[in-house]
C-alpha cells in the first residue's frame, strides 16, 4: 500500500518560496557545444512562480516553473514567459526529492538551455520545456559579482564571456524580450548600495555556531545559525536574504534564503536567526539587505553534513526521517530483473556485485537497516509505492507526466528518488515513505558515459571512466537522507595523484573513486540512522523508528588519543581492516603529506593508524605483512595502468609523539607500498626512546585485511627464555614466518604436526645467530589447528607452539 495513498490528494499547490530541497548531482560533464546543439530554445530569464503537481498516474511529483524571459539566444518565442518542468516537489504534505536533477528557486536568474517537453504544458498552458542536461543546463547568475555558473562550468563575466560565447556559437544576436533587465545596470545599483551602506556600518561581526548541520530541523542546537552585525534592517523586504555557499553548484554560487522564508526564525537590524538549509555548504555566506547591498561573513561557515528537508503545506520546513517501513526494522530493497523496454537484469549484470558492495559498506559501517529482498519485474520509479527498487533506466520508468518513460537526462549518472509522507496527523513527524535508485543505461538514457562496474579502479583502463561503486555509494547516501556537502577533489586525477571529492560532494570526477564513507558522511549517517525517540502516528508499526544493525568499524580507524609510554615489544603483531576504515580530514594527513617528497598528491580514503615506541638504543625496524586479503578477492587480479598503481596499501611513518592534527602532518620518514605478504624494506636509523606513527591507506581505496609483525633492533628483544614465534598466526598465506631466539648455532628441524599427530611439513634449518627468521610453506595445508615443533641437533624437542591455518 502506498504511503501517499493514506493522505488527502491535492494535485496542485502554489510554491512561492526559495526552495531548500536537496538535489544530488552525481554528474558527468556535458560540454557547452553539446548543450547549445541539443537545445531548441536558449533563453535568459527569471523564475517568477512555482507550482507542483502529481502526474496522472500519481507516481511522481513535478514542479512547473514560470520563467519571465529577458533574452532569446536561440529559437523563437512569441510570448514573454515559458514554463519549465522539473522533477520533484511538494504537493500539500507529500514530497518527492529527485537527487540529481535540476531544482529552481523563486527569483533565480540565468540562462536556460531548453528542449520542448513531449507531454505538453501542465500549468501555465503555454509550451512546456525541459532543461537539457538538467542542472548543467541552467547557468545561474550571481548579479553581485556578475558571474554565472552551473556544475562544471563558471563564467567570471556574464556579458563579456557568456554572452560572447552564445553569440559566437549560435551565430546570432539575442532577441530582447525585456529591455529593462541589464546585468551591468543591476550590478552597478548593488555596488552603489554597498557604497552607501558602508557608511552605515553594514557588517557581519560574528556568527555561531561555527560548525552547523544543514536541513536538520529537529536538531536546532546544530541547525540554527545566529548572525550578529549591523545594518541588516528591522523591516526586511524586497531582495533581503541570507545567501549560503551552494552545496549543489560550483564554488562561488549561492543558495538564497529570502527574508520571508519559513527558514528565517527572526530578523532584526543587528541579529538574524536562521535554520541552515539542506542546500548550504561550507564556505563564506553573505547577507543582502532590502536595498540590495551585500556583506560577507568574516570567516567560512563549516557545514559538517546536510540531510533532506523540504517545505510542506506552505507552512513549515520538515526533515526526512528513516523509519521501520518494512516491519523488520528498516527498508527492503529489490533488484529489477526485467529486460523489456531496454531494461537490464541486474542479477545477471556485472553491476550486481557492485551494488551489493556499496550496500554492505553502508550497512557494516553505519548500521543502516537496508535489506535485500530479492528481485522484481517492476521498472517504474514510484517512491512510496511500498517497493524500493534499484533499476537501470528504461522506457517504462514512468517518469513522464502521463506515466510514460522518459530517459535520464544527459550528464546524469544516477538518481535517488525519495518520498516523504506522514500519518495524517500534522502534530507528528514526517518520514521517508520509500526510495528508488535509477542508474543510467546507455541503451536508453540521454548521452553516453563509460562505467567501471567491477571491483577494479577506473585506472585499469586507458580511457576515462566513472566508477559505478562510487556513484552507488553516493546515491545510497541520499537513500540514507543525506544531502550534499562541499568537499572538492584535490590534485590531478589524470596522473593518479589526486584525492577524490568527499562522498556527498555534488559531482564525481572521471577516474577517481571513493568507496568508503568519509567523516562527514559517517557523521550524517549516525544522525539519520540512530533512533531519536521520534513518533510518527498510527500508520506505522509499534516499533516505528529504524532499528540499526550492528556495525563493524576497525579500532584503528582514526588517530589514537594516546601514544605508548614504553617501548613496543619485538614480535608485536597488529591486525588492520581497511575494509572497515574511513577518512577524516580532521585527523588525516593532507593529500600531499603522505608521500615522502611532501608535495606529490595521492588519495586519502580509508586510513588506519598505529603508534609505536623504540627502545633506548634505537636502530632498524623490520615490518612483515601477513594474511593479506582483499575485499573482494577479485581485486587482487586487477591489472594496473602504466605507472599508476590500482591496488594495494600505501604506508607512511612519521616521527610524532601525538597526533599531528588533520592536514598538518610533517614530511614522513618513509613511504612505501605493498599488495601482498612479505617483508617491507628495512627502516634504519630510528632514534632511541622515540615515538613514531604509522599511517596506512588503501591505494585507489583498496579494501584489505592484514597483519603487521614488528621486528628489528629498534625494539626490545624477548626474554632469554623465549624460543620461537610464528607469524602471522592464524595464517592465511603461502608461507608462515618462524622467528627463533637464543639458540646455539647448529642444524635444527622444524616439524609441523596435524591434529592426528602426523608430520605434514618438515624443514631443515641452520641457526647461526641469536635471532633468525625462517619460512615454512603452508599453502598445501587444509584449514585447521597444527602444532609446530623445533627439534635440536640432538633430536630433542626444544619448543612446540600452536599454529592455526585459516586458508
Amino acid at each position: 500500500m502506498s504511503f501517499f495513498s493514506r493522505l488527502p490528494i491535492i494535485l496542485l499547490a502554489t510554491m512561492t518560496f526559495t526552495s531548500a530541497m536537496v538535489r544530488s548531482q552525481a554528474l558527468f560533464q556535458v560540454s557547452s557545444d553539446q548543450k547549445i546543439s541539443a537545445s531548441g530554445l536558449i533563453v535568459e530569464g527569471k523564475v517568477k512562480a512555482k507550482r507542483s503537481y502529481w502526474n496522472s498516474k500519481h507516481t511522481m511529483i513535478f514542479t512547473s516553473n514560470e520563467i519571465e524571459v529577458y533574452k532569446v539566444f536561440k529559437g523563437t518565442l512569441q510570448k514573454s514567459t515559458i514554463e519549465v518542468i522539473t522533477t520533484g516537489g511538494t504537493v500539500d504534505n507529500d514530497a518527492i526529492v529527485a537527487s540529481d536533477l535540476l531544482e529552481l528557486g523563486i527569483n533565480d536568474v540565468g540562462v536556460f538551455y531548453c528542449q520542448q517537453r513531449s507531454s505538453g504544458a501542465r500549468i501555465f498552458k503555454d509550451y512546456a520545456y525541459d532543461v537539457y542536461s538538467s542542472s548543467q543546463g541552467f547557468l545561474k547568475y550571481d548579479l553581485v559579482t556578475k558571474k554565472a555558473s552551473a556544475p562544471f562550468v563558471k563564467y567570471d563575466d556574464i556579458e563579456k564571456q557568456l554572452y560572447k560565447e552564445l553569440y559566437k556559437k549560435t551565430g546570432r544576436l539575442p532577441e530582447i524580450k525585456n529591455n529593462l533587465f541589464s546585468v551591468e545596470r543591476i550590478n552597478k545599483s548593488i555596488t552603489l548600495a554597498n557604497a552607501s551602506n558602508s557608511t552605515l556600518a553594514f557588517s557581519i561581526t560574528s556568527f555561531s555556531p561555527a560548525i552547523v548541520t544543514g536541513g536538520t530541523i529537529q536538531d536546532p542546537a546544530n541547525n540554527v545559525l545566529t548572525i550578529n552585525g549591523s545594518g541588516f534592517g528591522n523591516n526586511p523586504s524586497g531582495s533581503a536574504a541570507v545567501e549560503f555557499a551552494h552545496a549543489d553548484q560550483e564554488s562561488g554560487n549561492f543558495s538564497d534564503i529570502a527574508y520571508d522564508s519559513k527558514l528565517i526564525i527572526s530578523w532584526t537590524d543587528t541579529r538574524i536567526r536562521i535554520r541552515v538549509p539542506t542546500t548550504a555548504g561550507t564556505g563564506i555566506f553573505r547577507v543582502m539587505n532590502s536595498s540590495g547591498a551585500t556583506v560577507n561573513s568574516p570567516a567560512s561557515l563549516n557545514v559538517l553534513y546536510t540531510v533532506l528537508s523540504t517545505l510542506v503545506n506552505q507552512s513549515r520546513f520538515v526533515q526526512f526521517n528513516l523509519v521501520n517501513e518494512n516491519g523488520k526494522g528498516g527498508y527492503s530493497i529489490k533488484y529489477s530483473n526485467n529486460t523489456a523496454n531496454s531494461g537490464v537484469d541486474i542479477n545477471s549484470d556485472a553491476a550486481k556485485g557492485t551494488v551489493q558492495r556499496a550496500l554492505n559498506t553502508w550497512k557494516e559501517l553505519t548500521g543502516v537497516n537496508f535489506t535485500e529482498a530479492g528481485s522484481t519485474s517492476t521498472q517504474k520509479v514510484a517512491p512510496g509505492d511500498g517497493e524500493n527498487i534499484i533499476v537501470f533506466d528504461n522506457s517504462a520508468n514512468a517518469l513522464g507526466d502521463n506515466g510514460e518513460g522518459v530517459p535520464l537526462p544527459d550528464g546524469v549518472l544516477a538518481t535517488c528518488y525519495s518520498g516523504l509522507g506522514f500519518c495524517g496527523d500534522t502534530s507528528k513527524l514526517y518520514f521517508k515513505t520509500g526510495f528508488d535508485i535509477i542508474l543510467r543505461n546507455d541503451r536508453y538514457s540521454s548521452g553516453s558515459v563509460n562505467f567501471t562496474k567491477g571491483p577494479c579502479s577506473p585506472f585499469t583502463s586507458t580511457t576515462a571512466k566513472v566508477d559505478l561503486e562510487t556513484v552507488l555509494l553516493h546515491e545510497m547516501g541520499h537513500a540514507l537522507d543525506l544531502g550534499h556537502t562541499i568537499d572538492l577533489p584535490e590534485g590531478s586525477g589524470i596522473s593518479g595523484k589526486a584525492n577524490p571529492a568527499g562522498l556527498m560532494n555534488f559531482s564525481i570526477n572521471y577516474n577517481l573513486r571513493r568507496i568508503s564513507p568519509d567523516y562527514s558522511a559517517m557523521a550524517g549517517a549516525a544522525y539519520t540512522v540512530n533512533p531519536h525517540g521520534n513518533t510518527y502516528g498510527t500508520c506505522l508499526t509499534s516499533n516505528q523508528e529504524m532499528t540499526p544493525l550492528t556495525t563493524t568499524v576497525d579500532s584503528r580507524d582514526g588517530c589514537p588519543k594516546t601514544f605508548p609510554t614504553t617501548a613496543t615489544p619485538m614480535l608485536t603483531s597488529v591486525s588492520f581492516d581497511l575494509a572497515h576504515c574511513t577518512s577524516n580530514k580532521l585527523e588525516d594527513p593532507a593529500y600531499n603529506q603522505l608521500l615522502s617528497d611532501g608535495t606529490t598528491g595521492t588519495s586519502i580514503t580509508n586510513t588506519a593508524f598505529y603508534p609505536f615506541r623504540t627502545n633506548s638504543d634505537g636502530g632498524n625496524l623490520i615490518l612483515e605483512i601477513g594474511n593479506y586479503v582483499t575485499t573482494p578477492a577479485e581485486l587482487a587480479a586487477c591489472s594496473p595502468a602504466p605507472t599508476i598503481p590500482v591496488k594495494g596499501v600505501q604506508m607512511s611513518i612519521y616521527e610524532a609523539s601525538a597526533c599531528p592534527g588533520g592536514q598538518s602532518f610533517p614530511t614522513p620518514l618513509l613511504y612505501t607500498e605493498f599488495s601482498g605478504n612479505g617483508k617491507l624494506p628495512v627502516i634504519s636509523g630510528l632514534a632511541g626512546n622515540t615515538d613514531y606513527l604509522i599511517v596506512l591507506d588503501g591505494i585507489e581505496n583498496t579494501k584489505a585485511t592484514f597483519n603487521i609483525v614488528f621486528n628489528g633492533s629498534a625494539l626490545p628483544k624477548p626474554a632469554e627464555t623465549f624460543v620461537m614465534h610464528a607469524y602471522p598466526n592464524p595464517v592465511n598465506a603461502q608461507n608462515v614466518s618462524i622467528q627463533i631466539f637464543n639458540q646455539a648455532a647448529g642444524t635444527y628441524m622444524l616439524v609441523l604436526y596435524n591434529a592426528l599427530g602426523q608430520a605434514v611439513v618438515q624443514k631443515t634449518i641452520s641457526v647461526s645467530s641469536s635471532s633468525e627468521v625462517k619460512t615454512l610453506p603452508v599453502s598445501s595445508l587444509a584449514k585447521g589447528i597444527y602444532h609446530l615443533s623445533l627439534i635440536s641437533p640432538g633430536k630433542k624437542r626444544v619448543k612446540t607452539i600452536t599454529l592455526v591455518v585459516t586458508k
